[in-house]
């Protein structure tokens, strides 16, 4: 058995496939090597055997049936069964569907937990499958798993500082953020090296046929720049059911039968060649929250970069963040004619192409995996249990420094109601392996599968996090309303007290200044009632207790829709 610490990737993806993640994940165990002992676990279809050797690692893969929900919980079970059986140092994770379960165990099993979030299944996935649009359970439980992941990772990869802005607003700390930008091998691209010149210009879209990738503007705008200019149009990615047909009407409406070729995705290995033979890449992306707000790794634009491909590139701040203007024309996103007059334009110019691609190529060792990947080491060095900077031993860990999960040091209180440290757990206490404390989930509690569905908009996940960033703030809110509560009673009962004591009967023989009940020392609820010769009219009965007056009311901040529901 290998001496090296064991790390394992979860993806609910098919790997290899085609799909960023994949593409992802195969750059990571391309380059990581020998330094760990890798198990990758995966979906699997039809074509693919159980376990494999991968890139060096041992691929499992998990069998599928039924319906999303089905081939979910098929794989949550297998991921728990190969969490329990192993000791992993570090857990990477790719997806809330994976994540979740490893977020879940992670505090009791004591591995370093990192989330790669370079997409958000609860925005992209009514895109990518139209059917989910309108199952606003399974939208709402990938939004809460999101949320649930990072809050309770050590470490949280994103792709762009868009999405960065997006998960810092969320509350997630921004010490545990890392932008990596998505990881390209640079070798094969460096030894092909051809001009894109080409006459008729070649245009190049890789990627799936999601909404959020404007096929059906590509192919206008198609449409009309071939009236003035002689372009032909790749389409290389999986087909989707819901919006292969429509696509391949409007090509068939617009007689571009001759120009248009569909064809399916490739193999990672082969990639470059696809690259290689186009001219022009295009990063045609939708004006949407997904582009806007939520923000990608854009991995089509680092392959065009590493080909030294010109870009025709939707003009939005994402794009516009991750490839450089130099190397690219921008079009107006969702705007066919916009588009057609960018493709016009690099067709008309062949020696515009080439000085654009050169600035590509500059721009592509931006995205070297060499060096993505030696940062992603330190990351699990520094967050991985047993692990170090140095060398697979832990420095003995500081009683007095409060940590997170075998991570770095906590940042002095800003103030903030996130909960970075567990109080249960006493400084200085060691886990078996050396590290930090055990112990439970950070942030949030763990989803309970039946219960019913929030009935709100699945885009709104500021919600979710103001509700748990709230926790702390009304906890002490409501100590402050119990001592209020107290104090009111206790004036009110010795405002009951005294009317009761005046309410009572005269006793015969008109005795003056003697106790005619003796109070018990015990009975706290026995009043002594003096008597005197001339009693008054009996008082009304106190009104009942209804709740502590207004003026003895903290104020507490507006709560959530979700949380006040």
């Amino acid at each position: 058995m290998s001496d090296e610490p064991r790390l394992l990737f979860c993806c609910f993806e098919v790997v290899p496939g085609p799909h960023p993640l994949s593409r992802r994940l195969t750059a990571y165990l391309k380059a990581l090597g020998s330094s760990f002992e890798t198990v990758v676990i995966s979906k699997k279809d039809a074509d693919k055997s159980h376990i494999e050797r991968y890139h060096g690692a041992r691929l499992l893969r998990v069998p599928m049936s039924g319906d999303f929900q089905a081939q979910l919980q098929s794989f949550e079970r297998a991921l728990k069964r190969q969490l329990e059986s192993e000791e992993y140092a570090v857990v990477h994770c790719f997806e809330p569907f994976g994540g979740y379960v490893a977020a879940a165990s992670h505090g009791e099993l004591g591995y370093g937990l990192v989330y790669d979030a370079v997409s958000f299944p609860s925005v992209d996935l009514p895109s990518v499958d139209p059917a989910t649009a309108a199952d606003k359970r399974l939208l709402a439980r990938a939004r809460r798993q999101e949320l649930f992941c990072l809050m309770n990772a050590d470490a949280v990869l994103l792709g762009s500082q868009v999405s960065a802005a997006y998960v810092q607003g969320l509350g997630i700390d921004d010490e545990l953020l890392h932008t990596l930008r998505a990881p390209v091998d640079l070798g094969p691209y460096q030894a092909t090296r051809v001009p894109p010149d080409g006459k008729p210009m070649r245009l190049l879209h890789l990627g799936s046929e999601a909404a959020y990738h404007e096929l059906p503007v590509v192919i206008e705008a198609l449409a009309l720049a071939t009236q003035k200019h002689d372009l032909k149009l790749t389409v290389i990615g999986p087909q989707s059911p819901a919006h292969h047909s429509t696509l391949q009407r409007m090509v068939d409406e617009r007689h571009l039968g001759a120009r248009v070729d569909f064809q399916p995705a490739v193999a990672h290995d082969d990639l470059f060649k696809v690259v290689a033979a186009a001219d022009v890449g295009l990063l045609t992306v939708e004006d949407a929250e997904r582009s806007r707000v939520v923000g990608a790794s854009l991995a089509r634009a680092a392959e065009y970069l590493a080909g030294g491909r010109p870009i025709i590139a939707a003009d939005l701040p994402l794009v516009r963040e991750l490839v450089p203007a130099e190397a690219c024309v921008f079009y107006r996103p969702g705007d066919a004619r916009s588009l057609a007059l960018a493709m016009g334009t690099l067709a008309a110019l062949p020696t515009k192409r080439i000085a654009l691609g050169e600035a590509a190529r500059r721009a592509a060792p931006l995205h070297d995996v060499t060096a993505i990947v030696t940062e992603l080491t330190a990351i699990y060095r520094q967050v991985g249990r047993g692990l170090s900077s140095e060398g697979n031993a832990a420095p003995a860990a500081d009683p007095d420094e409060p940590t997170q999960q075998g991570a770095r040091a906590a940042r002095p209180d800003t103030g903030t109601a996130k909960v970075k440290t567990d109080p249960a757990i006493a400084p200085g206490t060691d886990t078996e392996s050396g590290g930090a404390p055990q112990r439970g989930p950070i942030m949030g509690v763990p989803l309970d599968d039946d219960a019913p569905a929030a009935d709100e908009d699945v885009s709104d996940v500021e919600d979710d996090a103001a509700e748990l960033a709230n926790d702390a703030e009304l906890a002490e809110l409501a100590d402050d309303a119990e001592l209020a509560d107290d104090a009111e009673l206790a004036e009110l009962a010795d405002d009951a007290d005294l009317l009761a004591v005046e309410a009572s009967e005269p006793v015969p023989g008109g005795i003056t200044e003697e106790t005619a009940v003796p109070a018990s020392e015990h009975d706290t609820d026995a009043v002594a009632a003096v008597v005197v010769p001339a009693p008054p009219p009996p008082a009304p009965a106190p009104a009942p207790f209804t709740g502590v007056p207004e003026r003895l009311r903290p104020t507490a901040p507006p709560l959530s829709p979700r949380a006040s529901a």
